[in-house]
């Protein structure tokens, strides 16, 4: 890719030459193209954290913990809503919310686990 001129930028801005300054800004579409290992990673973190929450839901149902039961299911539905309707429904992109929303839920289940686990007596 070639450097940008700044100088030569601000001289095509000045000079009403927008289209060509702007242009001359977008990045390729080589740029833009998604890598491979950037998918691999959010299929890694956000869909297999939905898949062990609801293994973790058998786990505590087997283990009659019916609150923790309900609540890492809860936790796993909230994670994997945003993701179906972001596959299902076509809307803002280059947005992170899926993301924000499937982390906020993990982090809050890891918080309420750790209370838990450090409330049991020693």
């Amino acid at each position: 890719m070639n450097t940008i001129n700044l100088k030569q930028l601000e001289v095509w801005f000045v000079a009403g030459r927008t289209e060509a300054a702007i242009k001359r800004l977008r990045p390729t579409d080589a740029a833009v193209a998604p890598d491979w290992k950037s998918i691999v990673r959010v299929a890694w973190v956000f869909l297999l954290f939905p898949v062990s929450m609801l293994l973790l839901t058998v786990a505590f149902l087997v283990s009659r913990q019916t609150r923790m039961d309900l609540f890492t299911f809860l936790t796993a539905l909230v994670a994997a809503a945003p993701w179906i309707v972001y596959f299902a429904v076509p809307y803002v992109e280059n947005v992170a919310i899926p993301e924000m929303i499937s982390a906020l839920a993990a982090s809050t289940w890891t918080m309420v686990m750790a209370i838990r686990i450090l409330k049991q007596p020693s």
